[in-house]
């Protein structure tokens, strides 16, 4: 995905509280890891972790919901089906 601000310090991150914690979210999933964290959301979605993949090399983000499942971000129609083409021919998915 996109680079999405300065991981190395996480000065650009969005700032969050999950769970009772303040977390560091990367800018270009915050939205969508508030969105499943938000009061009144289904707590088996809340999450434990996220990363947007942090640069251009590679094709998604991740986000580990609370209940051990795991959510692919991409950032384009065309992105999610080469990721469906890779693994369809490989097994695994590429890029990640």
């Amino acid at each position: 995905m996109k680079h999405c601000g300065n991981m190395d310090d996480h000065t650009d991150s969005v700032r969050m509280l999950i769970d009772g914690r303040v977390r560091s979210i990367d800018p270009c999933i915050a939205p969508i890891v508030a969105a499943l964290n938000a009061d009144g959301a289904d707590p088996t979605i809340a999450t434990t972790a996220s990363c947007c993949g942090h640069d251009d090399t590679k094709l998604y983000g991740s986000i580990r919901l609370k209940d051990g499942r795991w959510l692919i971000v991409v950032p384009d129609h065309a992105t999610s089906q080469r990721l469906w083409r890779v693994e369809a021919t490989t097994g695994r998915p590429e890029g990640g």
